[in-house]
């Protein structure tokens, strides 16, 4: 995992625990790529900024 993202192979449901790199309590966007294509997704850092 670096800083500009990482690749995850596989099919069905997945928890990302990041590096604490971002703001504790921050509002991200996040880009998701795949065979259909990509979308965005809100999500917020945890207390740690993971």
């Amino acid at each position: 995992m670096t800083k500009k993202g990482f690749k995850l192979q596989g099919s069905g449901k997945v928890d990302v625990q990041t590096a604490p790199w971002f703001k504790p309590n921050g509002k991200y966007q996040v880009k998701i790529k795949g065979d259909r294509g990509a979308k965005v997704v809100k999500t917020r850092a945890d207390d740690e900024g993971r």
